[in-house]
């Protein structure tokens, strides 16, 4: 929250208004956005906000995130801090797969059980518990083109007709609930969208 303090600190030093602070992020930042959007501790210090391509996983609180944190240390095999200083960053990625695989589940729709990583959690302070309260402030939303590329998509997906891609689409969307894909909530040949 500092630097949206020292914001509101400076801002007129620069013709700005401090009652008119617009908070932006892209990517991880966007996701800092959606944080930021629930965060008490960052009431009044901005009045509208922009995210890009982020996401709003916050699926976990800490007590259960530590529990995952020890789960990576054990896959790592260092039980001192000095050992995690000098561990190869390439160890740590596959030790983090003992909890998920970065690029299979992100760069993918989602399926329900799949994606059990916590890009931003309630920790109790910046964000107090799972009972989300949004900001009432303007809040824009949007996504980059191509923002994960970077993944395995299938191979021939640029061939697929309407119904293979709205197919896929709904292979994925129903592993939450099959209520997604039979209310029409995306248009299918013939359907209106509802």
């Amino acid at each position: 929250m500092s630097p949206l303090k020292w914001v509101q600190r400076n801002i007129k030093a620069f013709g700005g208004n401090p009652n008119l602070v617009t908070i932006y992020g892209q990517s991880s930042g966007a996701t800092s956005v959606y944080a930021l959007m629930l965060s008490p501790l960052a009431d009044g210090l901005f009045h509208r906000a922009w995210s890009s391509s982020g996401t709003l996983l916050i699926n976990k609180d800490l007590t259960t995130v530590s529990k995952d944190n020890l789960k990576i240390l054990e896959a790592t095999g260092c039980t001192t801090l000095k050992c995690l200083q000098q561990l190869d960053p390439t160890k740590l990625i596959q030790a983090m797969e003992v909890l998920w695989n970065f690029m299979d589940e992100m760069s993918d729709l989602p399926t329900k059980g799949n994606f059990d990583a916590a890009l931003v959690i309630a920790d109790g302070t910046v964000i107090p518990d799972m009972d989300f309260k949004w900001k009432d402030v303007p809040f824009m939303i949007g996504t980059t083109a191509q923002e994960t590329d970077s993944g395995p998509i299938p191979a021939d997906v640029r061939t697929w007709s309407q119904q293979e891609y709205i197919d896929y689409v709904t292979k994925k969307l129903d592993t939450f609930s099959e209520a997604i894909s039979s209310n029409n909530r995306f248009q299918r040949p013939g359907v209106s969208v509802h």
